[in-house]
């Protein structure tokens, strides 16, 4: 099942009675974590049939609350100042493969909301990750002279 098969399939299933905007958050996240790279709104999620936004979907009421949400997941990993509509971020985390990150982008303003997470392999030389997500990569030792 691709990423977005599984994002569409998430968003099918709402609303989820006893699940709130934290649990999707965290499911938009693994949906990244383990499938691949996500970018919302997607053509299809909260589409009606003449393809013009749905405005009654469940996706429309959830999808601002979402990105403040994973705006606030965000921060608090990374260390950074929460800005509920607008953010780059880099997150950490375990893959099939070994560590990925998961570099987000997002909007969230009444002029226009998209939230794009790419999954990326993590480094696999030596790097520190500092409190933003950023890699510090070590300087190379110095030559004895």
């Amino acid at each position: 099942m691709t990423p977005a098969e599984s994002i569409r399939e998430l968003f099918a299933r709402l609303p989820a009675p006893g699940r709130d905007v934290v649990w999707l958050a965290d499911e938009v996240i693994s949906v990244a974590q383990h499938s691949g790279s996500i970018t919302l709104p997607d053509p299809i999620i909260g589409t009606g049939p003449e393809g013009t936004p749905d405005l009654t979907s469940p996706f429309w009421r959830l999808f601002r609350p979402l990105l403040a949400r994973i705006a606030r997941l965000s921060a608090d990993e990374t260390g950074t100042e929460f800005d509920p509509y607008h953010g780059r971020y880099v997150l950490t985390r375990s893959g099939r493969e070994g560590p990925v990150h998961l570099e987000i982008l997002l909007t969230n303003t009444a002029a226009g909301s998209s939230l794009r997470i790419t999954r990326v392999p993590a480094p696999t030389h030596p790097a520190l990750l500092i409190g933003n997500g950023s890699a510090v990569h070590p300087a190379p030792p110095q030559a004895a002279g």
